[in-house]
């Protein structure tokens, strides 16, 4: 398994968590347990727009990733997310 896949998808994996996670401090500092007003200038909807999306997304770049990872990659396509040229 390739080790830039699993790090991208660990990286998806704490985004949706610390986003979920502002979720709820935000939720305490407004009061609010469920739901959102779906007025664009609350501060809660577009956190939980953020959230939704990921949820939404992540889980099929996971996906992407790990499969892709998998299928050991040449060095140039390992090199060119990160920089370097094998």
């Amino acid at each position: 398994m390739n080790t830039i896949a699993l790090n991208c998808t660990g990286v998806l994996g704490l985004l949706l968590f610390v986003l979920g996670l502002t979720i709820t401090v935000v939720r305490s500092r407004v009061g609010l347990l469920s739901g959102y007003a779906p007025e664009p200038d609350r501060m809660l909807t577009k956190p939980v727009r953020a959230h939704g999306n990921t949820a939404e997304y992540a889980s099929f770049f996971a996906v992407l990733f790990l499969y892709l990872g998998s299928q050991n990659p040449p060095h140039w396509q390992l090199a060119l997310p990160s920089g370097r040229w094998a």
